[in-house]
């Protein structure tokens, strides 16, 4: 599989954490994220890379959160999150 499947994730504070177990396998397969309690908790540029690209529908309570309203959050906790 050369590309990476549209992923499902959930925005719980400031971490994205993804639970589909396929996805999980296919984005670990590829070097993205961290396991934690059976989940994927990807990075804050990880993130921002796969909605960048359209890979990632990111979602916090039910509501659909795109690109420039993530990278909005990441600024708050890191303003040099555009230089990683």
């Amino acid at each position: 599989m050369d590309e990476t499947p549209e992923v499902s994730g959930d925005l719980i504070l400031d971490q994205v954490y993804i639970s589909n177990k396929n996805m999980i396998h296919d984005l670990e397969e590829k070097g993205y994220g961290e396991i934690q309690k059976e989940k994927l908790l990807l990075k804050q540029f990880e993130t921002l890379y796969l909605l960048y690209t359209h890979k990632l529908i990111l979602k916090k309570n039910k509501n659909q959160i795109n690109f420039d309203a993530y990278m909005s959050i990441c600024q708050k906790t890191n303003s040099e999150i555009l230089t990683k």
